[in-house]
């Protein structure tokens, strides 16, 4: 029964892929091809003509949010009511460092993508973006410093210098046993869905190439990626076993 089940499921699952490649072909085909490059082509003109207010913009929306949560969270962890009971105060202080470090990321990768678009090779006018940039970049680096020399205070089992290329290792090195299985478990999550999230874009840029003509270099880097991960992960299993 359960596997008359797993195989209809999957049968669904194949239908369902079917149906939603038929729309999208179909629309596409139907579509004139030039509205989508005339819309990319804006939207880029448009951050390229704005991208220092945009590089300002976005540290006021993820960085400064950021520290002002790693803050609070350190604030919690060195107060005394969190020294003697740990309960919610930990599940609180835990939140806020986390939101902290996930908006730090959010503003490294869309710092970058702005960056890109906005300098010019060989400019002078390259001199404002490039501050900005390294600005961002000191911020980020300082919210995930504030964060585990924080912790390191709280609980001093925690090894490791954040600023050493060797400080993944030695933190991992220094986890109980409770952490590293809740580690594993968003590592092993994170990286089922990093594996449906490239094979989506796998197919978005093959589509892009067929319907619309771009370049292989989408193709080439994603699929490069793909391979990357799948080598990496390959390398770590045959260590294990």
């Amino acid at each position: 029964m359960k596997k008359m089940k797993s195989w209809l499921n999957l049968l669904g699952l194949i239908a369902v892929g079917s149906i939603v490649g038929f729309v999208i072909g179909f629309s596409t085909e139907k579509m004139d091809k030039t509205i989508i490059t005339d819309i990319g082509q804006a939207l880029y003109k448009f951050v390229e003509s704005w991208g220092f207010a945009f590089q300002a913009g976005i540290i006021l929306i993820f960085i400064i949010p950021g520290l002002l949560w790693v803050q609070a969270g350190l604030k919690i962890m060195q107060s005394e009511a969190y020294q003697e009971d740990e309960g919610l105060l930990e599940i609180k202080a835990d939140k806020l460092l986390s939101m902290g470090i996930v908006f730090s990321q959010l503003y490294f990768i869309t710092s970058f993508i702005i960056f890109a678009i906005n300098v010019k090779e060989r400019s002078i006018e390259n001199f404002p973006v490039i501050i900005v940039f390294v600005i961002g970049l000191l911020l980020y680096a300082l919210i995930h410093i504030m964060v585990y020399n924080g912790i390191k205070k709280v609980d001093e089992l925690k090894k490791g210098d954040p600023t050493s290329i060797k400080f993944a290792k030695q933190w991992r090195e220094s986890m109980d046993e409770a952490e590293k299985a809740r580690a594993y478990e968003v590592g092993y999550k994170t990286n089922n869905a990093t594996s449906h999230l490239l094979l989506l874009a796998l197919v978005i840029t093959f589509m892009a190439k067929v319907i619309y003509g771009a370049s292989m270099g989408g193709i080439l880097l994603v699929g490069g990626i793909s391979l990357a991960r799948t080598l990496i992960q390959m390398s770590y299993s045959f260590k294990q076993v």
